[in-house]
């Protein structure tokens, strides 16, 4: 045993020790022991539940068991768990290798491809997609020659036709369009033998799409016309200008989309192609083509994927001249929350605030601005962040916005601007678990003064609204204290409480017994 250990005082046992776990996992730097020093030397007098001292913190309302006497952090901590029923579990302690892990679904060629199994009734091998795609990457010969032995040793013709799709379609990804070729010919030249199969129409619609890819759009066309399923058949016709479309040839693409009969079928397909182009920053072509696209709705929701782009390419500006273009922004949450995030982080906050006027109603309106002060809090701004907030118009959208942005600081590492943040809310039942956490962010950061100033706020805050205090939590926080070492600081048990620390813990654990 490490003489540390062996110098522990007596009464050590492992709800100490789940207290230091506990703090590593609050964020601190490093774990400490406890002092070595006998804790009874710096013991403090019994609290006294009668105690009426000037700012003590009144006891909760139900009625409880007399509290047990206790002196040491230590013994206070003992009390805490007992009267919680802790659970070993919970002591911090690491998974045993020995228990069993959570078995994973095996990924198979159909899976990667889009193809359920469940559905097509048909299995692979799990690594076969996976070992080929990356032999793409790496390009051996002697793999790749292995690869193959495997698809063609494949017993059933459905299963190995899955496989040379895939096979292709890694080859398509990287662009290598002679090399997939071949590979689409020889798994279509087995799609007759799966004919009464269950996956055989899925099969069809898969070639179909891996066709147009490679940028064969007849041969796309004509296994399209075999499925029987309209809708799938309608769905495989409408996927094929895109596929045309990521080859380069856009001119090819639309061609086959003024092949499509009917006009609403048509506008999705022209948008897949819009959005094509978007991705591959060709943002203007694209919008010149939704001009064509006749439903207004699919036209909207081309118009959406091009501004989206748009931001994600730091144009900010233009981004906000094409949502101008988009009618009924109410009803598009989705897109104002990506394009929230959008415009926050590529820096476009000006344009991001913009949008809100062209937003109807103000309950709508408030819940954009949430979503763009919280994008700004993701990315640690305090003070802009509550700037945003302060321009929300219904005041329980705002109250709920701080609440999130108090949150997201503290995600960032912020937790100044999360005290601000919660200390302006108005309502108790969400300033609590709030205030919780920023004193667990301060205790972290070895602000013990800071964080009993918080913690007291907190306990307030949980009386007033009938609110539990995480207890758990609370344990580590206020029975451990960060210290400076040589190597940076250390996190141990404390030897004693302060005055206000003993007020504290004595409401703490009358909370426990409550519980």
């Amino acid at each position: 045993m490490p003489d540390s250990l062996k110098r522990l005082p007596v009464g050590f046992n492992w709800l100490t020790c789940a207290m230091l776990a506990l703090v590593t996992n609050l964020g601190c730097d490093q774990q400490g022991n406890a002092p070595e020093t006998d804790l009874k030397q710096g013991s403090v007098r019994k609290p006294d539940a009668r105690a009426a001292e000037p700012g003590v913190i009144p006891a909760p309302n139900a009625a409880t068991p007399p509290l047990p006497q206790w002196e040491t952090p230590e013994e206070w901590v003992k009390l805490m768990s007992e009267a919680r029923n802790l659970p070993q579990a919970q002591s911090g302690k690491p998974r045993s290798s020995g228990q069993p892990k959570q078995a994973r679904r095996p990924i198979t060629v159909g899976s990667m491809l889009g193809l359920d199994v469940g559905e097509s009734e048909q299995e692979t091998e799990p690594d076969l997609f996976p070992q080929y795609y990356n032999l793409v990457a790496t390009g051996s010969n002697a793999d790749f020659d292995d690869t193959i032995q495997k698809v063609e040793a494949i017993p059933d013709a459905g299963q190995r036709a899955v496989a040379y799709c895939a096979i292709a379609r890694a080859l398509l990804a990287e662009e290598a369009f002679e090399r997939a070729k071949p590979w689409l010919v020889q798994g279509e030249k087995l799609l007759p033998q799966t004919r009464n199969s269950a996956g055989h129409e899925q099969l069809l619609h898969l070639y179909a799409k891996a066709f147009a890819r490679s940028g064969d759009g007849n041969k796309a066309v004509e296994l399209a016309q075999q499925i029987a399923n309209l809708d799938l058949r309608e769905e495989t016709l409408i996927s094929i200008p895109e596929q045309i479309a990521k080859t380069g040839d856009v001119e090819q693409a639309l061609n086959f989309v003024e092949t499509i009969p009917d006009r609403n079928s048509q506008s999705q397909a022209l948008m897949q192609v819009t959005l094509v182009l978007a991705r591959s920053n060709a943002c203007n072509l694209a919008l010149s083509l939704t001009e064509k696209i006749t439903n207004e709705e699919i036209r909207f929701q081309a118009l959406e994927g091009i501004v989206l782009e748009l931001a994600k390419a730091g144009r900010g500006k233009q981004a906000l001249d094409v949502v101008r273009q988009i009618l009924f922004l109410h009803r598009r949450p989705w897109f104002l929350r990506a394009l929230a995030k959008s415009l926050v982080g590529t820096g476009h906050l000006n344009q991001a605030l913009e949008v809100a006027p062209l937003i109807d109603g103000t309950g709508e309106q408030s819940t954009y601005l949430m979503e763009v002060a919280i994008a700004v809090a993701e990315k640690g701004k305090s003070k802009l962040a509550l700037e945003v907030v302060q321009q929300i118009p219904q005041r329980e959208t705002k109250e709920n916005a701080l609440a999130k942005v108090a949150t997201a600081l503290l995600n960032a590492g912020e937790a100044d601007g999360a005290l601000e943040a919660t200390q302006r809310l108005q309502y108790d039942n969400q300033k609590v678990r709030l205030l919780y956490r920023v004193a667990s962010a301060l205790h972290s950061r070895g602000e013990d003064a800071r964080k009993i100033a918080v913690l007291k706020e907190a306990v307030a805050a949980s009386q007033r609204s009938g609110e539990k205090p995480p207890l758990f939590s609370v344990m580590g926080v206020l029975s451990m204290e960060t210290i400076p070492t040589e190597q940076g600081t250390s996190t141990q048990l404390k030897s004693s409480f302060t005055p206000e620390e003993l007020q504290l813990a004595e409401y703490f654990l009358q909370a426990a017994q409550q519980k």
